[in-house]
């Protein structure tokens, strides 16, 4: 089994435009936070993730914890339709990987297209839908 996690090359600066005006506290979070907030984004834009073009060394797969990885099982899954892939951890993280790649294009397209305040609502209106908190 592999002992890194990666991100796109292309991304790592989109992380740290992210990071420069802290949003969503980004540079308080682990690279695996961050990750793992990457990964629900791209699911979460119903699109299909991006494959990595230059992989680059993001964290350590040590650092996940259960729940992480219940949540880059859960998308390997959405994305396959077939509980069969989580046979298979190498697939489940290469599926994540590309669900990360494209929920860090999603979260920068979101903040270059608009003011960080009216982003700041819609994402906040998306957490209360997701908890169920009409």
């Amino acid at each position: 089994m592999r002992d890194r996690i990666y991100i796109d090359l292309s991304n790592k600066g989109v992380v740290e435009s992210i990071e420069q005006y802290n949003y969503f506290n980004f540079k308080h979070n682990s690279r695996k936070e961050q990750f793992m907030f990457a990964v629900a984004a791209g699911v979460n834009s119903g699109l299909q993730g991006i494959p990595l073009e230059k992989r680059f060394e993001w964290f350590w797969v040590r650092d996940f914890k259960d729940g992480d990885l219940s949540l880059i099982k859960a998308a390997a899954v959405y994305k396959t339709k077939d509980p069969e892939i989580l046979r298979d951890i190498e697939k489940v993280f290469l599926i994540a990987e590309e669900y990360a790649n494209l929920g860090f294009r999603v979260l920068k397209d979101k903040i270059d297209g608009s003011s960080f305040d009216t982003f700041e609502k819609e994402f906040e209106a998306l957490l209360i839908k997701a908890i169920g908190n009409d």
